[in-house]
């Protein structure tokens, strides 16, 4: 799981530019609560307007409400090998509450030296 945002530190070298702020595997993760507390990786400041999420070689689940009382529920969605999955859902929405959990893609070492195209 990373976090999406856009530092607007002064100074920073990704001043004005979109950052991924990387958060990990795990379960029930309070994205409202990370938002406000993920840090720039190219600083010591937090990063403001966390406006998406974004998700590499994992399965992923999410569940919240929106502002408006609409209820939004995915389970076990999977990432498409080399390329990063993002929360579509999630740009211009403003949540009540909204919980992640993500699994790593474990792939066996018999099936990384399959090539046969299927």
């Amino acid at each position: 799981l990373n976090l999406i945002g856009k530092c607007k530190e002064t100074g920073c070298p990704a001043e004005g530019k979109r950052v991924w702020v990387k958060v990990g595997m795990g379960k029930e993760f309070n994205i409202p609560k990370l938002a406000r507390n993920s840090m720039c990786p190219m600083g010591n400041h937090k990063v403001e307007e966390v406006h998406n999420m974004g998700f590499l070689k994992c399965t992923y689940s999410i569940e919240g409400v929106k502002e408006s009382g609409e209820e939004f529920k995915e389970n076990e969605l999977m990432t498409t090998p080399g390329h990063v999955a993002t929360f579509v859902e999630g740009d211009n929405c403003k949540w009540e509450y909204l919980e992640v959990t993500t699994e790593p893609i474990i792939i066996s070492k018999e099936a990384k030296k399959d090539t046969r195209v299927v």
